[in-house]
């Protein structure tokens, strides 16, 4: 059974790809960062929903999902009805619309509203951030990885053996690398 095929840096390239390989590096580590502080914020945005008794978190998977961010993004806006904003769940939405609406019975208190405008606000400048991000990292994959038939862990550096030209190459093919890498679900 043949492996499925991974990228693998070019040995043609050998001398540049160390620096293409920094370069990655650098850009997958400021998209961690920027993850990593957007996730603080989505944890703003739980408490301020929880402060107003609204319970949104524990009725969908993820808040920053579909179903969430329209509801999230509603309340903002100025809606309260419960069975308005439980109307707005995505169908793939494992809560029915009378258990969202059930969790989105509180009480609308002014200062938790502004925590939630400004949490949600700071979540998408992170989230635009990132996708600067990922607009950078395909443009570095997409000038400097070609497909190699072995499989390895998600950016992880192993040593090619291939002979002269050979060196060391990152793996970015993985399902969980595409995952937490965008752009490459599309190489």
């Amino acid at each position: 059974m043949a492996a499925a095929p991974s990228l693998v840096w070019p040995a043609a390239r050998q001398l540049s790809s160390e620096g293409e390989i920094v370069e990655l590096r650098a850009y997958l580590r400021q998209r961690e960062r920027l993850l990593d502080t957007a996730a603080s914020h989505i944890q703003h945005m739980q408490k301020a929903m929880t402060e107003m008794n609204l319970q949104l978190h524990h009725v969908v998977s993820d808040i920053t999902g579909a179903t969430g961010m329209r509801i999230i993004r509603a309340i903002i806006a100025g809606e309260r009805d419960p069975a308005v904003l439980a109307s707005m769940r995505d169908t793939r939405c494992h809560s029915s619309a009378e258990v969202i609406e059930k969790a989105l019975t509180g009480h609308y208190r002014g200062e938790h509203l502004f925590v939630l405008e400004q949490a949600l606000a700071l979540y998408d400048v992170y989230q635009q951030k990132v996708a600067a991000c990922d607009i950078r990292i395909e443009s570095v994959s997409r000038n400097s990885i070609l497909f190699e038939g072995a499989r390895r862990m998600p950016g992880q550096m192993v040593r090619d053996h291939r002979g002269a030209g050979a060196g060391n190459r990152m793996d970015l093919t993985s399902t969980s690398a595409k995952r937490s890498i965008p752009c490459l679900e599309r190489i």
